[in-house]
């Protein structure tokens, strides 16, 4: 079955999906159209986010089959589940117009991309990581869209993926925001980058 959001609001509440029906447990197909809120573990085959929605995942959301972003359309991890085994647990499909947005991360040495199979459209970082080694997996060029550190300390690459060059969109370091793009064996690096903003403090 097909589970489509009609109105803002809960996972769990009946008034959120058409039919009057909450998704099951098992694995469904399900559409976001509005924002939505996983206040209890959701399930689905295929998940598609529309250019008005937005799943604000409180809780983990599994994905088998395809997670689909259309242009427009907003994901915000919230939750500390490990997001390889759950939202990125199938294939992903994200277009250059869409945003993931990071309140919460479960592992410092767990990259963000980690399970993803394509590319990303804009970031936001909003998890208070201390050292958040992303380990070279963004390199070459697969963020499309803006990537926004708002909190915490995002490494690019410590050295364990070695990578010499990283093409990015455009950059925002802001609020408590930190950012490096290389460290460690000393080697060439070739940073190519749209606007970049920094008034973070």
């Amino acid at each position: 079955a097909t589970f489509t959001s009609i109105a803002n609001g809960n996972w769990s509440s009946a008034a959120t999906w058409s039919g009057g029906v909450v998704p099951p447990s098992c694995a469904s197909d399900i559409v976001i159209n509005h924002t939505v809120t996983a206040d209890v573990a959701g399930y689905a085959n295929n998940l598609t986010i529309n250019s008005t929605g937005n799943l604000v995942a409180t809780n983990p959301v599994t994905v088998t089959g395809t997670f689909l972003m259309n242009s427009g359309a907003t994901y915000t991890h919230a939750n500390l589940s490990s997001a390889s085994t759950t939202i990125f647990a199938g294939t992903e499909s994200f277009n250059a117009s869409s945003t993931i947005i990071v309140n919460n991360w479960f592992n410092a040495n767990v990259p963000l991309a980690t399970g993803v199979s394509g590319d990303f459209g804009n970031i936001t970082i909003n998890a208070s990581l201390a050292n958040w080694d992303q380990d070279g997996m963004f390199a070459p060029a697969k963020i499309k869209g803006t990537l926004t550190v708002q909190s915490g300390s995002l490494n690019m690459d410590d050295g364990t993926g070695m990578t010499t060059s990283l093409t990015l969109n455009d950059v925002v370091i802001t609020g408590t925001g930190h950012i490096l793009f290389q460290r460690g064996a000393n080697r060439n690096f070739t940073l190519v980058t749209g606007n970049f903003t920094d008034n973070s403090t």
